[in-house]
């Protein structure tokens, strides 16, 4: 009897690496619109929440000019309201300005990846002044831009890896090191905390930071953590162009 032709079965190594590049392409295109949609969300606020606010604070101080020229005396439960109001105001500017920056670092487009890094490690320091974080940048790397998706997906590991890095650190230091020419980019971040997972091959293994290893993916990047008890941890990041 005979029997209908059945393509050969792929090795299983080779089924493996199959679906490893299709998962990683998978990742690429997610990640991708991802960065498009923060980009039109970051925009959006941009053009249309941020303009409505303004244009609220404007018409606010109009208000209360007109009624000083016109010597008005205003109820103190008016005024309280009025000051309050204004102070609203101010404050949801501030909130959406503090948004778009987390969405979509103003410097990252305009100056590059040094200048966000930098602008990202001095915010940081404002909210944990207890933590001295060093930022050392060579000077290639200083004047050096990259491909768009290589500086927002570097951007996006260090901005987590310096968030992890001082959630860890106790109070202890932490160190940032950047360099690299238009051809390579590399940056390191180290503290003396041990509580970022890592397998002896250097890979992450805590669930909380795969978000990492996925920006560094689709970018073509290493990412590698060493992390020894009462020593610390070492975050490495390099990108290179493929062949």
């Amino acid at each position: 009897m005979n029997t209908p032709d059945r393509e050969p079965l792929a090795p299983p190594d080779a089924a493996l690496q199959q679906s490893l590049r299709q998962l990683s392409g998978l990742t690429h295109r997610l990640m991708t619109k991802e960065r498009a949609l923060v980009k039109g969300l970051a925009q959006t606020l941009h053009d249309k929440l941020g303009q409505t606010l303004a244009a609220t604070r404007m018409a606010h101080e109009t208000m209360l000019t007109l009624q000083e020229s016109q010597a008005a005396v205003m109820p103190p439960e008016i005024a309280r309201l009025q000051l309050q109001m204004g102070t609203l105001i101010g404050q949801a500017i501030a909130e959406v300005r503090q948004l778009l920056c987390d969405l979509w670092p103003p410097q990252l487009e305009e100056k590059g990846l040094v200048a966000a890094f930098d602008a990202e490690r001095a915010k940081q320091s404002l909210r944990q002044p207890k933590v001295a974080i060093s930022f050392h940048v060579d000077d290639e790397a200083a004047v050096a831009r990259w491909p768009v998706e290589v500086e927002y997906g570097a951007f996006m590991v260090a901005r987590e890896a310096l968030e992890n890095a001082l959630r860890h650190s106790g109070s202890s230091p932490v160190s940032v090191r950047l360099s690299g020419t238009a051809g390579a980019l590399q940056f390191e971040i180290s503290d003396h905390g041990d509580r970022m997972v890592a397998a002896p091959d250097g890979q992450l293994r805590d669930p909380g930071n795969f978000g990492m290893q996925d920006w560094a993916r689709m970018i073509d990047a290493e990412l590698t953590v060493e992390s020894v008890a009462q020593q610390g941890t070492r975050l490495r990041f390099c990108w290179r162009p493929a062949p």
